[in-house]
């Protein structure tokens, strides 16, 4: 049995929260132990996880949540903007414009954002497209074997 944890944005309907929860019954076929972790708990497929996978917030001050535009800056500005939150879009667009980390999805100082204590045979980032989790995979993650999914 290994020890597994997934790292993605949000649980939404898409083609990679749907492949990772066929993944996660797979596994647990197997017998492995299998938690999610995600930027935000957001998304209708949040109710369609296995019962026995674990499903947590990647563990972070709500600051730093909020300025982590889950879906790419695109999305979450969009959604701001239908949502008539027209300062907050703003706002995320100029931190992104004037972001100096090369991280172009987190104008946040990263060492505010924990270690998570808990330790993974394997850790997977299940979102390439999110600069964030892929620093947070490499830096805030304790696992014998890293990897990035494509």
């Amino acid at each position: 049995m290994m020890k597994i944890a997934f790292f993605v944005q949000h649980m939404i309907i898409g083609g990679v929260e749907k492949n990772l929860l066929r993944l996660c019954n797979a596994l647990l076929l197997k017998g492995h132990d299998i938690s999610i972790y995600a930027i935000k708990a957001y998304g209708e497929l949040i109710e369609q996880i296995p019962e026995n996978v674990k499903f947590y917030e990647i563990p972070m001050e709500s600051s730093a949540r909020k300025v982590i535009p889950v879906g790419g800056i695109k999305i979450a500005t969009k959604r701001l903007m239908s949502c008539h939150k027209y300062g907050q879009a703003m706002g995320m667009i100029l931190r992104y414009l004037n972001n100096k980390t090369g991280f172009t999805e987190l104008c946040y100082d990263l060492n505010k954002i924990p270690k998570l204590s808990e330790k993974y045979d394997i850790a997977v980032n299940y979102h390439i497209h999110s600069p964030f989790l892929v620093w947070y995979l490499s830096e805030r993650i304790i696992s014998i074997k890293k990897y990035t999914w494509i």
